[in-house]
């Protein structure tokens, strides 16, 4: 079976809360009845937080947090993983929020 945009929505939305948190992926599997596509779903979450890693480790001049940004990495995010809601977003959205404040990659302000 392939997991399907419900189950990966659902899966991303138990494994963030801020941060990646993959024994409540696996107890969110296990509740659900979806060990028999546990591999599909952990592999699928491990690479859309790699791609979200990757793009803001690598944005140059640091990111910046604008609608505009916002709107782009949404959309970069979105190309590679079409299956992701609203919901699985804003989830994605946080973790990025925090990893950028937590490993400094905000960018610096500027002054007017």
């Amino acid at each position: 079976m392939t997991p399907t945009p419900q189950m990966l929505n659902e899966a991303l939305c138990a494994f963030i809360w801020t941060i990646p948190d993959r024994d409540r992926l696996k107890a969110h599997l296990s509740a659900n009845q979806l060990l028999d596509v546990s591999k599909e779903i952990t592999a699928e979450m491990n690479e859309l937080v790699k791609n979200a890693e990757d793009y803001l480790w690598n944005f140059p001049g640091g990111v910046p947090w604008t609608d505009d940004f916002k709107l782009g990495y949404r959309a970069h995010l979105q190309q590679a993983h079409p299956w992701m809601d609203d919901r699985s977003a804003d989830a994605i959205s946080s973790f990025s929020g925090w990893l950028c404040w937590h490993e400094g990659l905000n960018a610096p302000e500027t002054k007017l």
